[in-house]
């Protein structure tokens, strides 16, 4: 798995674990018979433990504060189009087809996943 396909999935991780963690939402999930039992957030904590191993550091704490500062740690990219700050991306900068290559914006530091 590529670092970019690892912090895709630790971003959800992260995603889960925040949302098991909202009471407003926790309180709902049980109202509904969906909440995750206690057990599955240090379950998903320690799989995103497993995965962040083999992540480089730099991008790793690149993701953190992306994800402290804007909610997320990665945003897409769209037609050479940062759906984070809208900004219009050179076209040097896309990767080769086919390849999952981490970059961050030149304008808000995002860690940019191309689709």
């Amino acid at each position: 798995m590529s670092a970019a396909e690892t912090l895709v999935a630790v971003q959800d991780i992260d995603l889960l674990i925040e949302e098991a963690s909202d009471r407003d939402h926790l309180r709902e999930a049980r109202r509904c018979g969906l909440a995750l039992p206690t057990t599955a957030v240090a379950s998903l904590q320690a799989e995103r433990d497993r995965l962040t191993v083999g992540i480089d550091r730099r991008w790793l704490e690149l993701y953190e504060r992306c994800r402290a500062r804007y909610g997320r740690g990665l945003t897409a990219v769209r037609d050479r189009t940062c759906l984070g700050c809208q900004t219009r991306l050179p076209t040097s900068s896309a990767p080769p087809a086919g390849i999952a290559l981490l970059q961050a914006c030149e304008s808000c530091g995002r860690l940019l996943l191309w689709v």
